[in-house]
């Protein structure tokens, strides 16, 4: 894909006075995302990356460079006399200057109404700038109603990738399900968390085959509640992908998410599997590299592009995907054991035999054994087979 432009959206700035609106600012501008990434030839960096940068002190310029981006949107939520206020500004961070500035209020009851009616505003003021975009199909959104925070907060658990993370990120979707049963993103995201769960091989307290079998079934059930959710896809494609699905099928279901929002960074990232299983390696490299395009700062998609440099034998791009991985998020065993078959068959067993890799015990044994460190390795497989 070639972009026209580019943009991030931060969190809106949150200065309500009560914890209870905190999620707002966050819905806010994960709705205006949602809603920009279906503009397939417009750059959007994820949510979770704009999360992760909006934590540091940076001018409007500093955040462009962060994230590669031409265009910030931020802004704040404010509330006055039960009355909410969302305040959404557009900054040029090449220029550093400010394109507009809108204002939209509304009250405590209507959050999701509030929420779509700034989403709609934002991308159209934001198409309206910039030549050669066109408005994408809004759609109805669904609703979150009383589900809205613990679904927000299962999103932010579910970009970490790590056991406790996953594990808080399912607690938080299964009570977003319970609060608001129909609401198809959380069983999406639900599904996606199991699958992950079964890909870092977490122990969240279900086995495997029950973890893929109920994977499938929340995605397609997502599906059936919005079959116009992109999530949904791609989940189904996801764990159909990891379980050994029919390849026309899985990719069928990549194709309609991407679809559906060709710049969720989720499913570039993902298909990429998919693509490889296939044997269109080369797509499936430029998939992987799109994903971290659109979401730089999350490690998953430095990890799908480690492991898929390592399925093509690109040992050097390998070990530097998985070290920007760890660099992210240190706790992510996954990417140390990346990093350590690659070094194994880059002709460097010594330097992968002192690396920490939990459980991949015969990986760090291979490679102790072929460092000349025999005795060690051997004691390492008894007690793997004890």
């Amino acid at each position: 894909i070639r972009y026209i432009d580019s943009v991030a959206v931060l969190p809106m700035e949150h200065s309500t006075g009560d914890a209870a609106y905190d999620h707002i600012g966050v819905g806010v501008a994960e709705a205006i995302t949602t809603t920009l990434a279906r503009i397939a030839p417009l750059k959007v960096i994820s949510h979770h990356s704009a999360q992760a940068v909006n934590q540091q002190e940076l001018s409007t310029a500093e955040l462009g460079n962060a994230l590669n981006v031409r265009h910030i949107i931020r802004g704040s939520v404010a509330l006055v006399d039960a009355q909410l206020s969302i305040d959404v500004q557009h900054h040029n961070a090449e220029q550093n200057t400010r394109v507009w500035a809108e204002k939209i209020d509304g009250t405590v009851d209507e959050t999701s109404a509030l929420q779509d009616a700034v989403a709609r505003m934002a991308t159209s003021k934001f198409v309206d700038t910039i030549p050669g975009l066109t408005l994408p199909n809004f759609g109805e959104q669904d609703d979150a109603g009383p589900a809205q925070a613990a679904y927000l907060e299962g999103r932010r658990w579910l970009g970490e990738r790590t056991a406790e993370g996953l594990q808080k990120a399912i607690t938080q979707f299964q009570r977003a399900i319970e609060l608001s049963p129909g609401y198809a993103p959380a069983y999406a995201d639900l599904s996606s968390a199991y699958a992950l769960s079964v890909f870092y091989r977490y122990d969240v307290g279900i086995d495997d085959y029950t973890l893929a079998a109920q994977s499938l079934a929340f995605a397609e059930h997502a599906i059936a509640l919005d079959e116009n959710l992109a999530a949904g896809y791609a989940a189904r494609g996801y764990v159909s992908a990891l379980v050994g699905g029919a390849g026309a099928d899985v990719e069928a279901d990549f194709e309609r998410a991407a679809a559906l929002q060709p710049n969720a960074a989720s499913i570039p990232s993902w298909r990429a599997r998919s693509l490889a299983l296939l044997g269109q390696f080369e797509e499936a490299f430029a998939e992987a590299s799109r994903a971290i395009d659109l979401d730089p700062l999350a490690p998953a998609r430095h990890i799908a592009l480690a492991e898929l440099s390592l399925q093509l034998g690109r040992y050097e791009q390998a070990i530097a995907s998985a070290k920007m991985a760890i660099a992210l998020e240190p706790r992510i065993i996954r990417s140390r054991a990346i990093e350590a078959r690659a070094l194994l068959l880059h002709g460097n067993p010594q330097r992968c035999a002192s690396m920490a890799l939990g459980p991949h015990h015969v990986l760090r044994a291979t490679c102790m054994k072929l460092s000349g460190q025999a005795e060690e390795a051997d004691a390492i497989i008894e007690d793997t087979l004890e």
